[in-house]
């Protein structure tokens, strides 16, 4: 089959190996040059197909769901967290440690700028979002001649169609005139959710639709009765038989002139025996509030989200607010981050590259937001001698220091070395 020693091709290259261009032409972007026409990810009508539409249920699409505050925030707050925080490309060196790769050509494109037209934080935002409404994210990776990724462009999942062809993976993208576009798997990166089959991400909203859609059925209840003013139900009796024509204007003046937030709590005049009787609220309408507030926990739970990180207060307090955000880094934010490093290294990265280069998140990033957790881990740091002064200053974007690279020494501990010279005395 072409497509592996394809792969060869590119891991060569990519190291830069010296391999003629036209070796790379294989892979090259069918659109490279073409600017604007490269077909962008954009919204079509199929992102609209209705789930679950029928035995009384809300029409749920992730455009409707995003209509709950609950699932607005829920993929608001991961996918702009996880899109501020930065994604550098480190050199692994032979001591262990790493260094920045800045003249990687993967560090602009993760770090500041995804393609010509997306910085590096909106594009992960908008694959985040895609990631938590239908449980995939695409990108195709356009190459250059020299096997490098120089643009990522963002795929619709809507628009997008796998199939398996000769044990190989093919994507298939639809443009707007229907044409489609045919990828082989090295030419995308495939972010995926939650999977039962291996190959496809399940989508949390189509997954949880009857939990959603009963949420926006609530939402149109409570709409609705605010409409009328937040007043109940009633019904009007009068002594005398009605035909349907004056049947139809009493209900059309009645509706019109006490129908509404605008026409509330106006004084109703009755005439000719005519008599008002109001219904009681029912204990669905009593019970409104609470329903909300489990269809907030309830959603907060879909997307494993700290009910606090959605200003959802109640269960709350400042001995376990804490607790809560260590949850929201390890279980919450954690796996996002892992999925997007082994997904991007084993998508952007020859097996060969991928011995050299490490993709990470800046984890550390998520702590400058806290002062006190922040001092209190640099001076135990500083303490125990698993960092130097220069280091410290590095994270919170100062310069360097004079003498900042040398151990501190302290009382509660010693210098590397220190023992053993003064042992040897």
């Amino acid at each position: 089959m072409i497509l592996p020693a394809l792969r060869e091709v590119l891991s060569e290259a990519r190291l830069g190996f010296g391999l003629e261009p036209i070796a790379m032409n294989l892979r090259a972007s069918p659109f490279e040059g073409q600017g604007p026409n490269f077909p962008l990810a954009t919204l079509d009508k199929f992102s609209d197909f209705v789930m679950g539409f029928g035995d009384g249920e809300a029409a749920v699409t992730p455009q409707s769901a995003m209509r709950l505050t609950a699932v607005w925030a829920c993929i608001n707050v991961i996918s702009g967290s996880l899109a501020m925080i930065p994604l550098i490309t480190y050199r692994r060196r032979e001591d262990g440690g790493k260094d920045r790769a800045r003249d990687h050509y993967l560090y602009r494109r993760l770090r500041w700028q995804a393609n010509r037209y997306m910085t590096a934080f909106r594009f992960k935002r908008l694959m985040q979002v895609w990631l938590l409404q239908h449980g995939n994210a695409l990108a195709y990776l356009e190459i250059n001649g020299r096997g490098q990724v120089v643009n990522m462009w963002p795929w619709h999942p809507d628009r997008v169609e796998m199939e398996i062809k000769g044990g190989d993976i093919w994507y298939s993208y639809r443009m707007d005139d229907g044409k489609e576009i045919w990828q082989p798997w090295f030419n995308i990166l495939h972010l995926r959710g939650m999977e039962t089959d291996g190959f496809w991400g399940l989508s949390p909203i189509a997954t949880h639709r009857k939990t959603i859609s009963h949420q926006l059925s609530i939402r149109e209840h409570g709409a609705k009765f605010f409409e009328n003013g937040a007043r109940p139900l009633g019904w009007l009796e009068y002594p005398e038989a009605l035909d349907d024509q004056a049947l139809q204007r009493l209900r059309q003046d009645w509706q019109q002139t006490h129908g509404g937030l605008s026409n509330a709590h106006k004084t109703a005049i009755l005439e000719q025996g005519l008599k008002y009787h109001p219904e009681g609220i029912s204990m669905v309408d009593a019970q409104y509030i609470e329903s909300q507030q489990f269809g907030i926990a309830d959603i907060a739970r879909i997307y494993n989200v700290p009910p606090h990180k959605i200003q959802d207060l109640l269960r709350s307090t400042n001995n376990n607010i804490e607790w809560q955000g260590l949850e929201w880094l390890v279980d919450t934010l954690g796996p996002w981050f892992t999925c997007w490093e082994e997904e991007l290294t084993a998508s952007v990265l020859s097996e060969r590259e991928a011995e050299l280069i490490e993709i990470e998140f800046l984890r550390d990033a998520i702590m400058r937001a806290d002062a006190r957790a922040r001092a209190d881990y640099y001076s135990k740091a500083l303490q125990h001698h698993w960092m130097v002064p220069n280091e410290v200053r590095q994270r919170e974007n100062q310069n360097p220091i004079k003498g900042g690279d040398e151990m501190l020494e302290t009382n509660n501990a010693a210098m590397p070395g220190k023992e053993e010279k003064e042992d040897s005395n």
